[in-house]
């Protein structure tokens, strides 16, 4: 759907909950699933992984965290230097990404972004954030989506 179509899906989805009917909706745009739902049902390879509520799937894996985009790829490096030296980190160098543990919230937002300010570092975001969906997904069942994790499981048996 287009954004707009899709506005009106949603809108319309709301209503009907809001009326009182009940709706069964399969999705594998977890974005969507978590605008929509109030019970989630995470199912890989045909099994049950994980149920509930967004926010207690979302809270499975992990707190929240401050990601920081670097301009490029050199000030990426720099930038996970820097932040690996003061703060519990990871990174993603395919995404320019940085991310900070963040119990604090503002406040450890608030560090970071003074320690990035001050280094002179060319960025082009930072965000305090919390898990998403896609998040859960991933820690939940351990791979992407669309990946096959065990090489000897046969097409059925993916598919199932």
């Amino acid at each position: 759907l287009d954004p707009r179509s899709r506005q009106v899906v949603w809108s319309t989805i709301r209503g009907l909950v809001d009326e009182g009917v009940t709706l069964l909706l399969t999705t594998q745009y977890l974005e969507e699933a978590d605008a929509l739902a109030d019970r989630l049902l995470l199912i890989d390879r045909g099994r049950e992984v994980a149920g509930g509520t967004p926010a207690q799937l979302k809270a499975q894996v992990g707190e929240q965290r401050v990601d920081v985009i670097a301009a490029d790829g050199a000030e990426f490096e720099r930038l996970a230097a820097l932040l690996r030296e003061q703060f519990d980190t990871s990174d993603a160098a395919e995404q320019r990404t940085v991310s900070v543990a963040a119990p604090d919230e503002v406040e450890d937002l608030a560090r970071v972004a003074a320690t990035v300010a001050q280094s002179g570092i060319a960025v082009d975001e930072i965000a305090l954030r919390r898990p998403t969906l896609d998040d859960a997904f991933l820690a939940l069942t351990g791979h992407l989506a669309h990946e096959q994790t065990d090489p000897e499981l046969s097409e059925a048996e993916v598919a199932a």
